[in-house]
């Protein structure tokens, strides 16, 4: 048997244009634009999701150039894999441990603690929660979680789109008061399409400000030094 193996290539890459007027960050949207760009995430993984060679679709945006972006004009991007990417296989696998555990969502009692403790708390729109990642691997990282238990961003609503939307942009302005000039990564954590798995998954996003360059630790050994408390 070959070590190396290869498969015809499927899947799809999207490039999500969120403006027509050329400008560089979701800040400079106004809501309602932002609002629209979120339900394009959530109307293309529901078109994705019907498709049964497709098992997971990542969403997520580089802005600046030290974040990988090689557009300025405004835009996301969306890539569907014939397979289950390994940071979110390795995500379900440790959810997934800790449901078996302690019969609980981790992200539910993740939340359940920033916001008793609210040292990291950023602040909370409607149904969503901005706070610190107590490991970030960048300085400033972020996440936004909706505060009910969801698997799926597809399920996004369209009244939630509006809360998620401004939260976000809130987000977004206050690390440009700390980052100047800021580059960031936002991606989208969300359940793999056709898997029946609402109790122990919770669909969030990630912001990673980009305020330092990966090195050998980093990809040699998996450690990222944080010189920041969150």
């Amino acid at each position: 048997r070959q070590i190396f193996s290869s498969r015809p290539a499927y899947g799809a890459h999207e490039v999500i244009i969120e403006s027509p007027r050329h400008i560089q960050d979701i800040t400079e949207l106004s809501l309602d634009e932002l609002i629209a760009v979120l339900l394009v995430y959530r109307d293309r993984l529901r078109h994705w999701s019907d498709d049964e060679q497709i098992r997971h679709a990542t969403v997520f945006k580089n802005v600046g150039y030290a974040a990988g972006a090689s557009l300025e004009h405004v835009h996301s991007q969306l890539v569907a894999f014939p397979f289950v990417p390994e940071v979110i296989a390795n995500e379900m696998r440790g959810t997934k441990h800790f449901y078996d555990r302690e019969g609980a969502c981790i992200f539910c009692k993740l939340l359940q603690e920033e916001l008793e403790q609210g040292e990291r708390l950023v602040c909370e729109e409607g149904p969503f929660v901005a706070f610190c990642a107590y490991a970030g691997r960048q300085a400033f990282e972020t996440w936004i979680l909706p505060k009910q238990h969801v698997s799926y961003f597809e399920q996004l609503s369209d009244d939630e789109a509006l809360h998620l939307a401004n939260l976000l942009q809130q987000v977004v302005c206050r690390l440009q008061t700390q980052l100047k000039p800021l580059s960031y990564n936002l991606i989208l954590h969300t359940a793999p399409f056709g898997e029946q798995i609402p109790d122990f998954y919770h669909w969030h996003l990630e912001i990673i400000p980009r305020t330092a360059q990966l090195a050998g630790l980093e990809w040699g050994a998996g450690v990222h030094i944080n010189s920041l408390l969150p």
